[in-house]
């Protein structure tokens, strides 16, 4: 992937103003992957979330409820893992570029690695088909290879002068793929005829995924050209111009309403478009500070829980696009940590019971509340831990399993305890609500610097990680602020009496 300025005020100025189409109403909630640079995600027969990370050489698990993930290191280095697929056996399969290897990786993390046999193939895309095997592209040896189950591998050449890129099974059981480098999608039968298909959009020549859609036909992105592409299986190409400003598509699926579901790179939102080529678009906020890029959303998929999971190649983070289908709000806009909030639901069922979580579905329950009669409820919950900036709070009911979603905005706090004390006197600093993984800078009255605290996964330096100072000698009484700043800007502060 190249890079590129990316614009993070694009993304935080449209969060929660979605192009929405009608009846259409999503939510985009986010949480932290354990790895860098997350890429290709796929559907583990665990029910769990498994993606990629090729920078940091790792692949990992992460449950639905977002609160647990699991990395597992490859055993080569410079594996760089891309692509991954759900096999026949339980495991997950993948590809290394790099490493000219197919691995597969057990639920438990066992791994096993298989050679591809022509040399620096550079093994890119990959798929199952329906008697089981894998299927993958050779971007650099311009061929398609074929795993079983036990490892046997069997290529097949293309002729094409494009390198073949991502690759699925279409509704004739043939492989079709993208091909970069030229305006081309490739069709291979499991006997192994080659049949190649121009793309009509001239200079399209950088498409990324491909999918089959719910209405028989493959659908596909233009890298480049922001365009997604339908091709029939008998060759037949429409095109679709997205109108959002330099989307750069890239991986495509189709959602479980039924429309196809897209990854916009530079644009930073996810992208719908209907069989009738009518489009959606939602931005995805960023959860990180300027002037770093964007989310870069990159691999998408299809969950096991209704919802549409994608990656966040430059946030190190798993984004999660939520169908609403009830109502929620929150009377308050942002708030801090333990600051009370209230939640008011609606169109829940009658009298059912309705938890809203902490992080994602499935997670602890930040509070739960009764529904009454009409499928209303107000409740009211102190506000979790959370990263600085937006984030979605879910409710779901119990029976109905309707959902409903409402976006929050988390400012850092700072709790001191003491609170007061003499000079020479030793106080503890914790913070709420910055940015992950950060380096925080505390301040004594903006006139002595006292030392950074490095926040966790979610934007929090507390207990064994908490930051200690003492009080400076010779400190008159009198009332001091301690200070919390990153990059020049005052985040937070803190009142401390010195007796």
């Amino acid at each position: 992937m190249h890079t590129r300025e990316r614009h993070v005020w694009f993304a935080a100025l449209f969060f929660g103003l979605a192009a929405l189409l009608p009846a259409q109403q999503v939510a985009i909630a986010d949480y932290l992957a354990g790895v860098g640079y997350p890429n290709q995600i796929a559907v583990g027969q665990d029910g769990a979330l498994w993606y990629t990370s090729p920078q940091d050489n790792q692949i990992a698990r992460m449950t639905p409820a977002g609160t647990s993930y699991t990395v597992f290191a490859l055993p080569n280095a410079g594996s760089d893992p891309v692509g991954i697929v759900a096999g026949p056996d339980s495991a997950l399969w993948f590809t290394e570029p790099p490493g000219n290897r197919i691995g597969r990786i057990t639920t438990d993390g066992a791994i096993t690695e298989y050679a591809v046999p022509t040399a620096n193939s550079s093994p890119t895309g990959i798929t199952r088909a329906a008697d089981g095997t894998m299927w993958f592209t050779e971007n650099a040896a311009h061929k398609i290879g074929r795993i079983t189950a036990v490892g046997a591998i069997t290529e097949f050449p293309v002729d094409s002068a494009g390198g073949p890129n991502e690759i699925t099974v279409g509704p004739d059981n043939a492989l079709w793929f993208t091909e970069s480098g030229v305006n081309n999608i490739g069709q291979l039968t499991t006997e192994g005829r080659f049949t190649e298909y121009p793309v009509p959009y001239e200079g399209s020549s950088s498409m990324g995924g491909i999918t089959t859609g719910p209405d028989g036909a493959l659908w596909f992105t233009e890298y480049w050209q922001g365009v997604i592409g339908r091709i029939t299986t008998a060759g037949v190409v429409t095109e679709y111009t997205i109108q959002t400003y330099a989307p750069e598509p890239t991986w495509i699926t189709t959602g479980p309403d039924g429309a196809l579901w897209f990854t916009e790179y530079y644009g930073n939102a996810i992208g719908r478009i209907t069989t009738a080529g009518a489009f959606g678009t939602y931005y995805v906020p960023a959860t990180y500070p300027p002037p770093d890029q964007g989310p870069a959303p990159t691999g998408i998929v299809s969950g096991p829980d209704g919802s549409l999971w994608f990656t966040e190649n430059f946030g190190g983070r798993i984004g999660q696009v939520v169908f609403e289908t009830a109502g929620l709000s929150i009377g308050s806009a942002q708030g801090v940590f333990e600051e009370q909030i209230t939640f008011t639901g609606s169109g829940f069922a009658p009298n059912e019971t309705v938890k809203t979580y902490t992080s994602g579905i499935g997670s602890p329950p930040l509070v739960t509340a009764a529904a009454d009669s009409s499928g209303a409820f107000t409740v009211s919950a102190p506000v979790p831990q959370s990263i600085f900036g937006p984030r979605q709070f879910l409710a779901v009911g119990e029976t109905s399993k309707l959902i409903g979603a409402a976006s929050f905005n988390v400012n850092p706090r700072l709790i001191l305890n003491p609170q007061s004390g003499s000079p020479g006197s030793s106080v503890e600093v914790q913070g709420f609500g910055f940015y992950a993984y950060w380096g925080v800078n505390i301040d004594w009255n903006r006139s002595t610097a006292l030392g950074t605290a490095d926040t966790n996964g979610i934007g929090t330096f507390d207990g064994g990680a908490a930051f200690t100072f003492t009080v400076p000698a010779g400190t008159q009484p009198g009332v001091y602020q301690i200070e919390a700043s990153w990059s020049g800007v005052l985040a937070a502060t803190a009142s401390f009496t010195v007796n």
